[in-house]
């Protein structure tokens, strides 16, 4: 659809508005002469006609004027929307990627807690048998308290061992029974060396 440009709609409009300002007046002119005789009636009815053109393509160029502004706004919203489309996609691919990344942030915070939380259980479990058992020099870490365990554990099993060979104190042996850490704490290392 062909439509008009500003210029044009301006121009053209200044343009039949002076023609219908000199159809108005030759019109009252016609009517005078008319009036006092001067002219044939026909006259008037011509410059009568020639206004009513005048109006109807000055109405022409308004209504054409407002289509034109009409499609201009509806161009305008069509791309005003293309334009939000594209940012509300770029908007949705920056929030997946934020969300794809936060979703890792959280994995690896969990997998943080979790080795912190084990880190915690190691240490503490390290301090509370230095406290109780007192634990020799080395054992500081993982490895060497599961080392230290193994070697406690063989300890207790040795002594259960003998125990149950003694019937006169299998009654302590039941009692004993299942608590492997409780038969390890009644005889504590005369030294450091010794647990090893």
């Amino acid at each position: 659809m062909k439509t008009l440009d500003a210029g044009t709609y301006h121009k053209r409009r200044d343009a039949l508005e002076a023609e219908r300002e000199a159809a108005i007046k030759a019109f009252s002119g016609a009517a005078l002469d008319v009036a006092l005789g001067n002219v044939d009636e026909a006259v008037q009815v011509e410059a009568q006609a020639k206004t009513a053109r005048i109006e109807s393509q000055l109405e022409a160029l308004e209504a054409a004027w407002a289509e034109s502004v009409a499609v201009e706004k509806i161009e305008q919203a069509k791309a005003d929307r293309k334009r939000w489309e594209d940012e509300l996609s770029e908007i949705d691919a920056v929030y997946a990627k934020a969300s794809k990344q936060a979703a890792e942030i959280e994995d690896a915070l969990s997998i943080l807690v979790e080795a912190i939380d084990n880190a915690e259980g190691i240490q503490n479990a390290i301090r509370e048998m230095s406290t109780r058992w007192r634990l020799p020099r080395g054992v500081d870490d993982q490895k060497s308290l599961l080392d230290f365990h193994g070697r406690a554990n063989n300890k207790i099993a040795t002594a259960r061992a003998a125990l149950e060979q003694l019937p006169h104190l299998s009654t302590l042996a039941d009692e004993m029974h299942g608590d492997g850490v409780s038969a390890l704490s009644l005889r504590a290392p005369a030294s450091t060396e010794e647990t090893n």
